[in-house]
């Protein structure tokens, strides 16, 4: 990890970007080496710059704004990409990840923690917030029937079916009586056999196939 992250921070709105500025400059080991709005032409790209990582403010969404994640990492294919929203929506983090973004940060989440997750997210070592991740996987059970892989077994879908109404593993394994360390070892399964890496990845993969 360098000793000082680079930060590009793009967004529309002066008050926000600042609000945002404010939060992560309290950690002395990020540097705001941009901070502007590309509709304005404050947003002047260079390949002279080299973030570590690029923060898009976005407090709504488009599929055309998102899209333009594309765009950027063109011309900084080496950083990390974080969307700041103050949306729960769904769509915005799946269309997010097609464009390459890693990272989803909410505004009303725990602020104290941003500094602390993009700098793991810098060091690669960073997951999404588990505020998102809880509702993420609550509105998509809400709003979506998600149809199972043939190929996974009648247990392995019962535990998706759990995870996908946000319940935790010592939870689902009351509800099934058997072992936590039994629901992990299922999930580790159902993980290899969708080639994913965690429940995030695992409700997109439902996304992507209630949507095909």
């Amino acid at each position: 990890m360098p000793s000082q992250i680079q930060v590009v921070l793009f967004g529309n709105e002066d008050g926000s970007r600042r609000g945002i500025r404010q939060i992560i400059s309290q950690d002395p080991d990020f540097t705001f080496i941009v901070d502007g709005t590309r509709e304005k032409g404050d947003f002047l790209f260079s390949e002279e710059l080299l973030p570590d990582l690029v923060l898009l403010e976005q407090d709504q969404p488009s599929k055309e704004k998102l899209k333009d994640i594309g765009s950027l990492k063109a011309v900084f294919p080496q950083s990390k990409f974080v969307l700041i929203t103050n949306t729960f929506e769904m769509w915005p983090l799946f269309e997010a990840m097609r464009w390459g973004i890693q990272g989803y940060l909410i505004k009303n989440s725990n602020m104290e923690l941003w500094a602390s997750y993009l700098k793991a997210l810098v060091r690669e070592e960073g997951q999404l917030p588990t505020e998102l991740i809880n509702q993420t996987i609550k509105t998509f059970a809400e709003n979506y029937h998600v149809e199972i892989s043939k190929d996974l077994t009648y247990r392995e879908k019962e535990i998706i079916r759990w995870v996908a109404q946000g319940v935790s593993n010592k939870e689902i394994a009351e509800k099934l009586q058997i072992s936590e360390y039994t629901v992990k070892n299922h999930l580790k399964n159902i993980f290899n056999k969708l080639n994913l890496k965690n429940r995030v990845q695992l409700v997109r993969y439902a996304y992507e196939l209630y949507h095909s």
